[in-house]
């Protein structure tokens, strides 16, 4: 029975870092209307290059069609607020309400302006940004939150793909030509006879006397999680990895 969503960013418009896909796509939900406030929403896009402002222009676009729609024209109100920084989850046994500093862009950061409001709300969901976690003996900067590579490759034999090569930018379409690229990359560099396949894998993992999850386990788990599950729900999926496990003859 959810009414309203409200999708908090730091910074403004100009800063945010969905592309204009993804937030046009927000426009065409068949049960929610998407909202903003105008005054949030600057007219013009200033202080950055040319090819960088044709998509904030872009994304401007919607965001000011966002400002016209109506609210509770549909079933669920979904409210994009900038310039608001989380200060506090409030409640005590529940959430009750939300905690937050209005803040201005200044060279880029976020600086709060020591204005706060709360809104009332139920539940707080955290998206709140992404750090790949650093391995050790591993190159790593920690200033992108990615390991430091050279298209992909760390040092030899050891690969990066997605976001832990590239730090948080891009979606699963980057993601996974990023991928296809170090699998062709790995096969042109690793010689043929250092090639043992998946039976050296299952040789190594065995010697190490590590658990693995081989697909004889996951077509288990799949068919505990469907048969869990009453219609119209396909699945149930386990929360935890024991309960995962108890599905299958590893437990």
């Amino acid at each position: 029975a959810i009414t309203n969503i409200w999708m908090f960013g730091r910074r403004g418009p100009i800063e945010a870092k969905f592309t204009p896909k993804e937030l046009g796509e927000m426009g065409m939900l068949e049960q929610s209307v998407a909202l903003t406030l105008p005054e949030q929403i600057p007219q013009e896009v200033t202080g950055v290059d040319d090819k960088t402002a044709l998509v904030k222009r872009k994304i401007l676009k919607h965001l000011q069609a966002f400002s016209e729609n109506k609210k509770d024209s549909k079933d669920v109100n979904l409210h994009f607020h900038v310039f608001a920084s989380p200060v506090e989850i409030l409640g005590e046994e529940k959430v009750t309400g939300f905690r937050l500093e209005k803040t201005k862009v200044k060279d880029g950061k976020c600086i709060g302006t020591g204005e706060f409001f709360e809104i009332e709300c139920q539940m707080v969901v955290p998206c709140i940004g992404y750090l790949s976690s650093p391995l050790e003996d591993l190159p790593y900067d920690s200033s992108r939150g990615r390991f430091i590579n050279d298209m992909g490759l760390i040092e030899k034999g050891i690969y990066a793909v997605g976001w832990a090569r590239r730090g948080p930018t891009g979606t699963i379409g980057t993601n996974r030509p990023d991928g296809i690229a170090i699998a062709d990359r790995i096969l042109t560099e690793v010689k043929s006879g250092d090639r043992r396949g998946y039976g050296g894998l299952v040789e190594h993992l065995q010697t190490e006397q590590i658990q693995f999850v081989g697909f004889s386990n996951w077509l288990e788990i799949d068919k505990a999680e469907t048969e869990r599950a009453d219609d119209p729900c396909p699945r149930i999926k386990f929360h935890t990895i024991r309960d995962m496990l108890q599905a299958t003859d590893l437990k």
